[in-house]
């Protein structure tokens, strides 16, 4: 099963098709550590091939540089959860082009960065990595074109 990802600030999945706000970033700026972004939104394309048939697991989780887990939400209880996880089901493909594509948005709600740094959204089908998807986050430079103050951008910093 191919996995294929991007980043966006926000992403739906209706009728088998993505609808993707503000897509093709792979930096956030942030005026203070640690940083609270608002949304980040991930668009995923799952490509289910001829002998793929059956119940999957799909895991998502976020990396610090040192591919140490960071953690997405906290759960009712006040535990925070460090790996989104879903089981589905695919059916054979039974068409010409001998191949699915089963599109999924995910929108992650007030992640937290506690560093500056490389981080990296790590997608495991089955148990094995199958996708990663980095992105960057840095300090605001102290009155640049974009500089967001206190909170975080995914806007280049530049005009």
């Amino acid at each position: 099963m191919k996995v294929r990802a991007f980043l966006a600030d926000s992403v739906q999945s209706v009728d088998g098709k993505l609808y993707v706000l503000g897509a093709g970033w792979n930096r956030i700026t942030a005026g203070g550590f640690p940083a609270h972004h608002d949304r980040v939104g991930i668009g995923v394309l799952l490509t289910v091939e001829t002998g793929e048939a059956g119940e999957h697991n799909l895991e998502v989780s976020l990396l610090n540089d040192k591919d140490l887990p960071v953690a997405l939400f906290a759960d009712p209880s006040g535990n925070e959860q460090f790996a989104l996880n879903a089981t589905f089901q695919t059916q054979e493909p039974d068409d010409e082009l001998g191949d699915v594509q089963v599109p999924l948005a995910l929108n992650l709600n007030g992640l937290t960065f506690p560093a500056p740094g490389t981080y990296a959204f790590s997608f495991r089908v089955n148990g094995a990595e199958a996708e990663r998807l980095p992105f960057r986050v840095s300090p605001a430079m102290a009155g640049a074109a974009g500089d967001p103050g206190s909170g975080t951008s995914t806007a280049p910093g530049y005009l």
